[in-house]
């Protein structure tokens, strides 16, 4: 992620406190990078479903996709646009 290490003179409470910055700053990194790759596999299984003309729903694309119908259905389906079933 890229972060200077933790300078040496700090006092243990202000070590603390950088530590718990840091975690915080980590977990935010992880979640964004784990949901963007969600969302490029989502998107690419609908690319493939629309390639080989087949009907997109939720269901397919959870299938193609390996990710459950129901994360789909309550986290991305501002993916599905239009053809939202």
């Amino acid at each position: 992620m890229g972060l200077d290490p933790i300078p040496s003179d700090l006092n243990l409470s202000e070590r603390q406190a950088e530590i718990k910055r840091r975690e915080k700053y980590g977990a935010r990194y992880t979640h964004s990078r784990r949901k963007q790759r969600t969302e490029e596999a989502i998107a690419l299984a609908i690319e493939q479903l629309r390639t080989e003309n087949r009907k997109i729903t939720k269901s397919a694309v959870a299938r193609r996709s390996g990710i459950s119908r129901e994360t789909i259905s309550r986290s991305y389906k501002h993916l599905f646009g239009a053809e939202n079933p």
